[in-house]
C-alpha cells in the first residue's frame, strides 16, 4: 500500500557532496510538496517514519536505491522484500547488474529527473509492476546468504519473524499476485554462489584482450 519507501540518512546534516544530493533533494521536496499525503511516498530519517523496516519494505511497491557515502546496497534490501528497486545513481551499477537482467525487475531514474519521481512511478502500468514483481520472485534468492545450517536457519527465522510482524500490524490480506509460496530455499544459487559464478565469468577478462575475445566467440556459439 506504500508507493515508494526509503528509511535512512537523507543527508540534510551532511556535506553537499553526500549522495550526490539525491537523498537530500528527494527528502526536502517530499516534505515541501506533501508526497506522503498525496502519493503515500515515505522518505525520511528513522525518526520521521513509523517504527519498523522490513515490514515496510514488504508493504511497498517501490524502494529507493540511491548512493550514500558511496555505492548503495539498498537494492538487496528491496529485492529480498519483493519491492521493486528504483535506482537513482547515474553510471553506477547495482549489485549483479552486469549479469542479471535488471531492467526486468527494476527501474532507473536519471538524477536530473528526481523531482518528477511521483509522476514517473504513477505512470507505470499495473501490468508492468506485476511483471517486475514476478521477475523479482525469480532472482531474490541470489541476494540472500543461506549456505550452511546456521545461515539457513537464521534466514528461515527472519522470514517467520517478518510474517508475525505483518500480522501484528494488521496486514493480513492475501496478496493480489498469484505467485506460488516458497516451499524450499534455493540454497544452491544464494548470494555466495552467485558471487562465485560472477567471478568465474570474469576470468577471461583477467587475461586481457585475448581472453575477452575468446569469451565473446564462445558466447556467439553458445
Amino acid at each position: 500500500d506504500v508507493l515508494l519507501y526509503f528509511k535512512g540518512d537523507v543527508g540534510t546534516t551532511r556535506l553537499h557532496w553526500y549522495s550526490r544530493r539525491i537523498r537530500q533533494t528527494l527528502y526536502l521536496q517530499s516534505k515541501e510538496e506533501g508526497w506522503r499525503d498525496k502519493y503515500n511516498i515515505m522518505i525520511g530519517f528513522p525518526h520521521d517514519l513509523p517504527e519498523g523496516y522490513s515490514e515496510w519494505l514488504a508493504r511497498s511497491k517501490f524502494c529507493l536505491v540511491a548512493p550514500g557515502d558511496g555505492w548503495s546496497a539498498r537494492a538487496e534490501d528491496a529485492i529480498l522484500h519483493g519491492c521493486i528497486p528504483v535506482i537513482i545513481m547515474d553510471n553506477v551499477h547495482a549489485v549483479y547488474e552486469s549479469i542479471l537482467e535488471y531492467d526486468q525487475f527494476s527501474i532507473r531514474v536519471k538524477e536530473a529527473s528526481v523531482r518528477y519521481l511521483p509522476q514517473i512511478l504513477l505512470s507505470i502500468p499495473k501490468e508492468r509492476i506485476e511483471y517486475m514483481q514476478r521477475r523479482i520472485a525469480r532472482v531474490w534468492h541470489r541476494y540472500a546468504y543461506t549456505v550452511g545450517k546456521v545461515q539457513a536457519a537464521a534466514h528461515a527465522s527472519a522470514h517467520q519473524s517478518n510474517l508475525h510482524k505483518l500480522t501484528a500490524m494488521g496486514f493480513t490480506d492475501k496478496p493480489e499476485h498469484t505467485l506460488p509460496p516458497v516451499r524450499q530455499w534455493p540454497h544452491q544459487d544464494d548470494a555466495f554462489h552467485t558471487i562465485m559464478q560472477w567471478l568465474y565469468s570474469r576470468i577471461p577478462w583477467a587475461k586481457g584482450r585475448e581472453g575477452q575475445q575468446q569469451q565473446q566467440v564462445q558466447a556467439r556459439h553458445a
